[in-house]
């Protein structure tokens, strides 16, 4: 194995649902894999190399930015031709980072974490749209710098700080207006949150990734009772609101400040205001499994 740094590329196919709903899953499959051909032969021409492909998704890697960045454009470009030609709603989101990955010979793979950030950033991306990290921007040419937007920050696992995120337009028409601060005079509202749990507070930071509670020890927060899954519950910020995803058998009560009941099972809800979360069983069963929790903001200068 032997360490190098590459442009990672992610074009996943947006709406594919909505595809293979409209024109039936065989119809769908063989469109998808023809236009994956047809992505292949572009990336080729670019210098660029398809990794992977996995289900709708294509994974790309280039030696240099200059050489991914226009590939990009070229590939939004060839499945807007492919979908017009054949009258179906085929469009992609693409998603871009650099950095360094492992590269196993044998299997012919890679590995590292610059292929999971490719990964979340490829997530954020809309139908149609090209998203890449500063990191990528910071080691393309000026042109590209003026080409770019800047988009957001986001949250990424095992950064220390929020990541910048920009826009990469590849067409004119439609194009949405992007709005900028100044940042000498910007004050931003940060979302916090507060868990609460047998007498310990934790306080949860806007960069701390993701935060996992459950029986398993490897969970941030441990918490041994019999209706807890191993991995129950995870709290992740996302723009400005922190998302807790249930992951569990039992499922999770929910039980707000205003009254509000509600009951999670493999779904996710935007956290707000305060009250309890009870895994796995409700608050009747006791109080080991339950944890109070409160959401708020703190102002940051930029």
């Amino acid at each position: 194995m032997d360490k190098q740094a590459c442009v990672i590329l992610f074009a996943d196919l947006a709406d594919s649902v909505k595809l293979y709903a409209s024109i039936g899953d065989e119809a769908a499959k063989t469109h998808v894999l023809e236009l994956q051909h047809l992505l292949e032969e572009e990336v080729a021409s670019f210098g660029g190399k398809v990794q992977e492909i996995i289900g709708d998704e294509i994974m790309v890697r280039f030696g240099l930015s200059d050489k991914a960045l226009p590939c990009s454009i070229a590939l939004h470009r060839k499945a807007q031709r492919y979908s017009k030609q054949h009258a179906i709603p085929m469009s992609l989101r693409i998603g871009m980072h650099m950095g360094s990955v492992i590269e196993d010979h044998e299997e012919n793979r890679l590995f590292g974490d610059t292929i999971n950030v490719a990964a979340r950033v490829t997530a954020i991306a809309q139908a149609d749209q090209t998203i890449i990290t500063e990191a990528l921007l910071n080691n393309a040419a000026a042109t590209w710098h003026d080409a770019a937007r800047r988009f957001d920050t986001v949250t990424l696992k095992g950064v220390s700080a929020p990541v910048m995120v920009y826009d990469l337009p590849w067409q004119q028409d439609g194009l949405t207006a992007i709005m900028t601060l100044d940042n000498d005079n910007y004050i931003e509202e940060i979302a916090t949150l507060t868990l609460s749990h047998e007498g310990k507070r934790i306080s949860l930071k806007a960069h701390d990734g993701i935060f996992s509670i459950g029986r398993a020890i490897t969970n941030t927060l441990v918490i041994d009772a019999d209706p807890v899954s191993r991995r129950h519950v995870t709290i992740e910020r996302v723009r400005d609101l922190f998302v807790l995803t249930d992951k569990s058998t039992n499922g999770t009560h929910l039980f707000t400040h205003t009254g509000e009941t509600l009951y999670l099972r493999r779904q996710q809800w935007p956290m707000s205001g305060s009250g309890e979360l009870a895994l796995g069983a409700s608050r009747e069963h006791g109080t080991y499994h339950v944890i109070q929790f409160e959401c708020g903001t703190s102002k940051a200068t930029g």
